[in-house]
């Protein structure tokens, strides 16, 4: 994805192969590695609590610019 800027809210496509993060979740950028091929993304709870930081792929990330749609909680049963 081109055109991300540093602290940018970003969603994943898939899931993070070996990470407990899953298509769908949250994060702020943080970092890009070389040539924006690859970006470091911050994971953070409701609560604002980190979570956890993972790299992931450009093809992997969105822009969560223009989302007007409200974060939920799923409860666990």
């Amino acid at each position: 994805m081109e055109n991300l800027r540093l602290f940018e809210r970003v969603y994943l496509l898939k899931d993070l192969e070996n990470s407990l993060f899953k298509s769908g979740d949250v994060g702020t950028l943080v970092m890009k590695n070389g040539n924006g091929e690859a970006f470091e993304i911050e994971y953070f709870s409701v609560d604002g609590t980190t979570l956890g930081l993972e790299t992931a792929s450009a093809d992997l990330i969105y822009s969560c610019e223009g989302i007007k749609q409200a974060l939920h909680i799923i409860l666990a049963a």
